[in-house]
């Protein structure tokens, strides 16, 4: 038998409890009578106390219920808007402790890690939702199991009831995930960047310098991900080449010169679908490289 809401809404707080969360926002969002409220922060007690009928009463008044995690010792790491396959494929793998689907092809899968602090977490969390191809703007909230989700493109569809599977207690680790290989790529450190004052008119620029180095494609290559065939992922290379080029004060026009000299992957676009191809792959691989070294610097 199908557990009532109230059971899936309890599943879903307690799996968060379990790995750690100990305090939540609460928070409603809602289309029709009655509209928003805002976020209250209570202690994991006091939110399994009370979510089964915020939930209720929130569904009479066609508003989505949407929980936030929060811990210390615990970091959050939301894989959002994946599909189907790839939560049977984190499944498979003992990754995650949650699961949920958000609407009728929507789906999340959250994995808890020891925290190593705020911007190593965060570093850590965005090369997961790269490696996974999910959404890289998730807000660290969600939709609570048990609840439905209110928004008017889901009315013909009756709003749809977010169901969860959880494995409680489950806390992956860094190492693990690596080994997976479902972990992106990261900024190469192997020669470290110094930092020079440059006197511009009657101002001074603090810059980046590499006293005209480039990191080394090789190293990327060697420190890429495996595939199942076990030959190093070339995109990864590729991404991480360009994520430490641009970290190093490197402009976009020369970063994709350097991928066209020394990316196999980009020589065998090129070979096998044309200059167009080639040149079109070369500018969305700084491009996404770009928009993470600009949110690690956030």
């Amino acid at each position: 038998m199908k557990p009532s809401n109230s059971e899936a809404v309890l599943a879903t707080i307690d799996a968060f409890i379990s790995v750690g969360a100990d305090r939540f926002t609460v928070s409603r969002v809602g289309i029709g009578k009655g509209g928003n409220s805002p976020d209250k922060l209570a202690s994991a007690d006091q939110v399994r106390r009370t979510l089964p009928g915020i939930v209720a009463d929130a569904t009479a008044r066609e508003q989505s219920v949407i929980i936030r995690p929060y811990s210390d010792r615990t970091a959050f790491v939301q894989l959002d808007d994946i599909d189907r396959e790839k939560v049977a494929d984190l499944a498979s793998l003992s990754v995650g402790f949650i699961a949920l689907r958000t609407s009728l092809d929507s789906y999340q899968v959250w994995i808890a890690l020891e925290s190593q602090g705020h911007d190593a977490d965060l570093d850590f969390a965005r090369r997961l939702q790269y490696g996974n191809c999910a959404d890289e703007n998730a807000n660290g909230a969600t939709r609570c199991g048990g609840s439905r989700n209110f928004q008017e493109k889901h009315r013909a569809n009756g709003f749809p009831l977010v169901r969860v599977r959880t494995h409680p207690g489950r806390i992956n680790t860094r190492e693990q995930l690596e080994a997976l290989g479902i972990v992106g790529p990261e900024i190469m450190r192997e020669i470290a960047p110094q930092r020079v004052e440059q006197s511009t008119g009657d101002e001074k620029a603090t810059q980046w310098t590499t006293s005209g180095a480039w990191p080394s494609y090789k190293v990327a290559l060697q420190r890429a991900r495996r595939k199942a065939n076990g030959k190093p992922d070339r995109s990864d290379a590729d991404l991480a080449f360009a994520m430490t080029a641009l970290s190093w004060g490197r402009p976009s026009h020369e970063i994709e010169e350097r991928l066209n000299t020394e990316s196999e992957r980009i020589a065998e676009i090129r070979a096998e679908r044309g200059d167009k191809a080639a040149d079109r792959e070369v500018t969305n691989t700084v491009k996404t490289a770009r928009r993470f070294v600009q949110r690690n610097a956030a």
